[in-house]
């Protein structure tokens, strides 16, 4: 086998590892930010309580439990990732179980109760979140 044939296989092994890590990072990050399913063209401003808190990543999320005159219903809203969050002034006890909230946000094309959090206002603060 002459010199250069065997450069060029270890090359394209590792090219192919290459093209393989990128694209599996890709898709990582295409499921990760599925923001392209919320209508940033759209805002809505909510009022209630919270029923449920996940303070995990990616994102955190709670349920929002909103009454408006006879109507009552529990809508999912969506939050940046606890990093974001805390680094805005968001903490977890600031929307914790019981908090009543003011969510401005943004709808999910799809799902009519699920919104994605831009402005929490939590004991008469705002907080900027996107």
């Amino acid at each position: 086998m002459s010199r250069r044939a065997g450069r060029a296989l270890p090359i394209a092994a590792t090219l192919a590892s290459v093209i393989v890590v990128v694209g599996a990072a890709a898709g990582v990050a295409e499921a990760h930010h599925a923001w392209n399913e919320i209508d940033t063209t759209k805002s809505t401003t909510l009022a209630g309580t919270v029923r449920s808190l996940k303070w995990e990543n990616p994102h955190a999320s709670l349920v929002l439990d909103v009454v408006d005159g006879s109507t009552r219903a529990d809508l999912t809203v969506l939050m940046s990732g606890l990093a974001r969050m805390e680094a805005r002034g968001v903490h977890g006890e600031m929307v914790a179980v019981g908090k009543r909230l003011t969510i401005v946000g943004s709808p999910a094309r799809d799902e009519p109760h699920v919104v994605r959090a831009n402005r929490v206002v939590s004991d008469g603060a705002e907080y900027v979140l996107y």
